[in-house]
């Protein structure tokens, strides 16, 4: 299953809802960037929203901090060792928290490839007409950030015109998901995207490593076809039971479709057929124009022939390759040669004569 697109924008409430960048589904999200699986889009509109919601969300968790001490929690703890650990977590400093958090935010934008989108070129002309005319992510002027995604839209939708590709929109507010446009791919939940993404990096990785074998194969074809002669050398004849192989030469060797029967992690193997031109050189003795003494039982002016041969042949093979993708490492060969036969060339006597 592939990924419509490598572009992906992700909205502040996303960020916000997966603990900002620390969360382990934006860490994945982050990491498939910096393997280069995905592109990771953002504009400083968001970042700037990013770091105001780890204010709001730390003054919020101070708040609730300073209810839960007025109602002296520790007091039990006093006759414990345990009253250390109250004692430091009424020592939070929540304004340097606060720094930490946002410093972290910019440190892993600038260290992890996310590409940000100008948004000081949009219309602001277009962004009004959506206000007035209630179109997404404008509804009744009911929220007061429906101005800055006005924005982040409009800039991301004119990113995609000018780039003429498609974007990945993550986002489980409605006025962003009804918002229109053609170069939207919308995705409402973060765990589909991150399994689509695995699924399409699963597959990637296996065409990678199909395309991998595929050039080894046609980097290696001349030792193929050495191996191929010595295989034909070796086990090649003559329906004849007279005529001997004195040499046999590979003029010539045709590839037919080369189709993968398997593959995994280290291994794969390749079936194909090849039409192969072969010159052959046989010799017999030229019974038909000898002299045979049956009181002798012995043959008289027996002569020697020589021939050349041409056949084309077409052998079915089998390749394995053992191979390290990483290391672009490879051991080839052929697993299986016509089936494992023998090769008949069919010998006729209407072949050249030679010396």
């Amino acid at each position: 299953m592939k990924l419509e697109t490598k572009n992906i924008f992700l909205d502040t409430s996303t960020y916000e809802k997966n603990n900002f960048l620390v969360g382990k589904k934006i860490s994945s999200i982050l990491k498939h960037a910096e393997e280069g699986t995905i592109k990771i889009f953002s504009t400083k509109i968001v970042i700037n929203e990013l770091k105001e919601r780890v204010r709001k969300n730390i003054a919020s968790s101070k708040s609730l901090w300073k209810k839960f001490r007025n109602e002296n929690p520790d007091i039990i703890f006093k006759n414990t060792e345990t009253f250390e650990v109250f004692e430091k977590l009424w020592n939070i400093d929540f304004k340097k928290e606060i720094k930490t958090v946002q410093d972290k935010i910019d440190k892993i934008i600038e260290t992890v490839p996310i590409h940000i989108i100008d948004t000081n070129n949009i219309s602001v002309d277009s962004v009004f007409e959506k206000y007035f005319k209630n179109q997404a992510p404008f509804k009744d002027g009911l929220k007061k950030h429906e101005f800055p995604d006005a924005f982040i839209l409009e800039s991301i939708d004119n990113w995609c015109k000018k780039s003429g590709e498609k974007i990945i929109v993550v986002s489980s507010d409605k006025d962003w998901l009804n918002y229109e446009s053609e170069n939207f791919i919308k995705y409402e939940d973060l765990d589909v995207l991150l399994d689509k993404i695995s699924r399409h990096k699963e597959l990637e990785q296996r065409e990678k490593k199909i395309k991998f074998v595929f050039n080894e194969i046609s980097r290696n074809s001349d030792k193929l076809i050495d191996d191929l002669s010595s295989y034909l050398n070796d086990t090649a004849y003559f329906d004849t039971g007279e005529a001997e192989l004195d040499d046999l030469n590979i003029n010539n060797v045709e590839w037919g479709d080369l189709v993968l029967s398997d593959i995994d992690e280290e291994y794969a193997e390749i079936d194909s057929e090849l039409t192969v031109q072969i010159s052959a050189y046989i010799s017999y003795e030229d019974y038909e124009n000898g002299y045979y003494d049956k009181e002798d039982n012995k043959w008289y002016f027996l002569e020697t022939i020589n021939e050349k041969i041409e056949r084309e042949v077409n052998i079915p093979v089998t390749i394995s390759i053992s191979f390290d993708y990483d290391e672009k490492f490879s051991e080839i060969i052929f697993e299986d040669i016509n089936n494992g036969k023998p090769i008949d060339l069919e010998y006729d006597k209407h072949s050249e004569m030679y010396e």
